[in-house]
């Protein structure tokens, strides 16, 4: 196996269309004891210093998932 090259595997096929997500499935909330906010989807936690960025950052690993965020923020 000299010289061979082995590449990652995709997650996600290239062309596949994504899933789009419904905004209960996503869940912002206050971390407490700090200044910032966490959003949780799919097994997914991310954090910001706003509901918004939280809520931008799962982007990410949804989308190597194969979903797509929804467009409006769930409430906090």
């Amino acid at each position: 196996m000299q010289g061979t090259v082995t590449s990652r595997k995709r997650s996600q096929p290239m062309g596949v269309p994504l899933t789009p997500l419904r905004p209960e499935d996503v869940t912002i909330f206050k971390v407490q004891n700090r200044r910032s906010y966490a959003a949780i989807c799919l097994g997914n936690l991310c954090e910001g210093n706003t509901p918004q960025q939280a809520f931008q950052r799962l982007l990410h690993p949804l989308r190597r998932m194969g979903f797509a965020l929804p467009d409006s923020l769930p409430r906090v």
